[in-house]
């Protein structure tokens, strides 16, 4: 893997618009699961700002993960878009049953682990305020998209 360093990226609203799936959140429709939901993902657009500069970043030699909240079983449907969309990365991490149910504890301790292995993250894109604020709080420099969202972003995640 190249050795400029580690770039964690969130996938639905940071790198694909996922506008049109927001009312099939479990929150806005509790007929929904978060698996249904990561399902429907074929169908978003790619943000092309955010594509661009994670373009830039791969060229430049950071090391390009992807950290979604996403289930495992999109895993298939993800990659295929990634790939479909030109969207380089070296590595994906979807969440699993075993991860965390709370957004934020799945994503740092994920980011966590790499601190701990004395590897070197140096940026993480993310839609989310109060994920970016933690992985400040961490010390990894977050560079927060902002999705258009036309309510509270927190209320995207939490009930």
């Amino acid at each position: 893997m190249p050795s400029s360093g580690i770039v964690l990226v969130d996938i639905d609203s940071t790198l694909a618009d996922t506008s049109h799936r927001h009312g099939m959140t479990p929150n806005n429709n509790p007929e929904m699961t978060w698996r249904d939901y990561s399902m429907l993902c074929s169908l978003d657009t790619p943000i092309p700002g955010t594509v661009q500069l994670v373009n830039i970043l791969f060229q430049a030699g950071f090391t390009i993960i992807m950290l979604s909240g996403r289930s495992i079983d999109s895993k298939d449907l993800t990659i295929s878009w990634l790939e479909r969309n030109n969207i380089p990365f070296h590595a994906i991490r979807l969440h699993t049953e075993e991860d965390s149910e709370d957004h934020i504890q799945y994503k740092t301790s994920y980011a966590k682990e790499f601190i701990d292995n004395s590897l070197d993250v140096v940026l993480a894109l993310e839609d989310w305020p109060t994920l970016a604020n933690e992985y400040d709080a961490m010390g990894i420099p977050c560079l927060c998209i902002n999705p258009r969202y036309n309510d509270d972003p927190n209320a995207y995640f939490v009930k």
